[in-house]
């Protein structure tokens, strides 16, 4: 990013700019990420779907990797 600012001419003082929306944005994403993995994972309750001698296990805290 800085060595292609730098190469297209660009005022320094934008390149800040550009990096703090990134962060913010980043934070963002992250906090409605954290938000959505919650409600998906609250929607069913952690089991074994198949039988109790499955290995494989669906809802509560697996939810978030699935979706």
């Amino acid at each position: 990013m800085v060595c292609e600012h730098t190469q297209r001419g660009f005022a320094d003082e934008v390149l800040s700019d550009i990096f703090s929306m990134a962060i913010f944005g980043n934070s963002l994403v992250a906090i409605c990420a954290g938000f959505v993995a919650q409600g998906v994972s609250d929607l069913k309750e952690f089991h074994q779907p198949i039988s109790t001698d499955s290995m494989f296990w669906m809802g509560g805290y697996c939810s978030p990797f699935d979706l």
